[in-house]
């Protein structure tokens, strides 16, 4: 398959996605915690289903706490997403979103001196 069909489905997906968070938290009034949780387990549940089909590959400790110190990070953005979605329409809540590369150039910038 070519390239392209991969770099339009990601934002394709990532915007049925935003729809579907839209819709539960408002028409099915799911809290925004509850939220978070869900997609922290299932995630987790799909890591342990990775880590399955490649053997266990062995990993130092400090490896295995970075790593899910940076799951939990990953998640914990998702809470106040939720409640964002929770107080205003998608269309103005997920553009917001677009800031993360400059707030990664900032913050490499600071902490990392890059």
């Amino acid at each position: 398959m070519p390239w392209y069909f991969f770099a339009l489905a990601t934002p394709f997906l990532y915007t049925i996605t935003n729809f579907i968070e839209k819709f539960l938290v408002e028409k099915k009034s799911a809290e925004p915690l509850l939220m978070t949780f869900l997609y922290g387990t299932i995630s987790f549940f799909i890591g342990v289903t990775i880590l399955f089909l490649k053997n266990f590959p062995l990993l130092e400790p400090l490896q295995i706490f970075i790593l899910l110190i940076s799951g939990a990070m990953l998640n914990l953005y998702l809470l106040p997403y939720f409640k964002a979605l929770q107080l205003d329409d998608a269309s103005r809540v997920v553009p917001l979103f677009q800031f993360s590369p400059v707030i990664v150039l900032i913050s490499s910038f600071l902490f990392l001196n890059e």
